[in-house]
């Protein structure tokens, strides 16, 4: 299952799609900063700590921005702390360097606010709430400690005013988001359901469809042999020896059958119990681990594949599964020319969701192969 309930590691599909949202947004907060620093030049008393703020909210927009790239791993909560932090930073730098708490004055907490709203997808809901909690306590704390533009006014407007937006945008985005997750979780609840009464209802065909392929093996190679010895009505060493070989035959075909995983099927290709089982593996797997996939690694990993096929030859394709203890390290190599970097944009958002399903997950292109490294966890 997954552990944090974002709607990165819920749907990272729409992650993806949004985080064209998430650049604009760190653009946003970059001219607000900028053009607010500018325009409110008759209250800064410190350029320098002005300055630095302006550098600290834009450092705090680039992390963002890099940090949710399509191939970096899910934003942690590391990274989101730092993106906090900065923010925190450059709100500490505005009040030194405007010297009021005048509303006129303030920008830093409009742009820290931002910064919050811009996490909202790639951060649980507990995580947002706390960092807003945080956020807001340090900008009351940091504007209470400015100068009053006003000596007759009311200082808790002043607060008030600062203090609303980094409270109102970050938890508007949180029950947005809680409301788009609340809607993926009933939908994928109905689809499981749909889909294991589906697996009941073909566990009889499959079973069949087991049973015609054993029988498919007897009637090309045994059925003839015996009905030739009926014929002849003797039997010679060489048909000892073609028995003994049939026998052999057989058995391996059913033992390959037997351990033969769902990653054969996919690497080759080929589905269904009809399948030939005697060809070599790409499928590195000893220990059996690829059966410790949940149901969102394995469709993720399925149509990463799926989609590699129309770049590479599946012959071309290998994975390799080895434990490394409580997780699962899985490799898959695929080598397809030159044509295989081109064909990389096309993969990002498979790549995208493998990143968002897998403990850790990672790819690089040496030498026209391509290299996807990835980790689960294992009971």
């Amino acid at each position: 299952m997954i552990r944090e309930q974002s709607l990165q590691r819920v749907d990272p599909l729409g992650a993806l799609a949004g985080r064209r949202l998430t650049a604009v947004t760190a653009v946003a907060v970059v001219l607000l900063s900028v053009v607010f620093a500018y325009t409110s030049g008759h209250f800064v008393t410190d350029p320098s700590a002005a300055a630095g703020a302006v550098i600290l909210e834009a450092a705090a927009a680039a992390l963002l921005v890099i940090r949710t790239g399509h191939r970096q791993l899910p934003f942690g909560r590391p990274w989101a702390l730092t993106v906090l932090a900065l923010g925190l930073a450059a709100q500490w730098l505005a009040a030194l360097g405007t010297g009021t708490s005048a509303p006129g004055g303030q920008w830093a907490p409009y742009a820290l606010a931002l910064l919050l709203l811009a996490m909202v997808p790639y951060r649980p809901m507990n995580d947002i709430v706390a960092m807003t909690a945080l956020a807001a306590a340090w900008v009351g704390v940091v504007t209470s400690m400015a100068p009053a533009a006003d000596a007759d006014g009311v200082r808790g407007f002043e607060q008030l005013a600062a203090v609303v937006p980094v409270l109102a945008l970050p938890i508007a985005g949180v029950v947005f988001s809680q409301t788009v997750l609340e809607y993926l979780r009933r939908w994928r609840d109905d689809a499981l359901a749909s889909t294991e009464d589906e697996a009941r209802r073909q566990e009889v065909a499959i079973t069949r469809a087991v049973q015609q392929t054993r029988v498919s093996i007897l009637n090309r190679d045994v059925v003839p042999f015996y009905a030739g010895l009926v014929e002849r009505g003797s039997v010679t060493a060489e048909d000892v020896d073609r028995a003994a070989e049939l026998a052999g035959s057989i058995r391996a075909v059913m033992l390959a059958d037997t351990e033969r995983s769902w990653l054969d099927d996919l690497l080759s290709g080929r589905q269904g119990a009809g399948s030939p089982a005697m060809h070599p593996s790409a499928v590195h797997d000893d220990e059996d681990l690829a059966r410790f996939m949940n149901i969102d690694q394995r469709a993720s990993l399925r149509a990463l594949v799926g989609a590699l096929r129309d770049s590479v030859a599946p012959e071309s394709m290998g994975i390799s599964l080895r434990p490394a203890g409580l997780f699962c390290e899985a490799l898959l190599v695929a080598s397809a020319g030159p044509s295989l970097r081109r064909s990389v944009v096309s993969l990002r958002p498979y790549l995208a969701v493998g990143s968002a399903v897998f403990s850790e997950f990672s790819y690089d292109i040496i030498d026209d192969t391509l290299k996807v490294r990835f980790s689960y966890e294992r009971p």
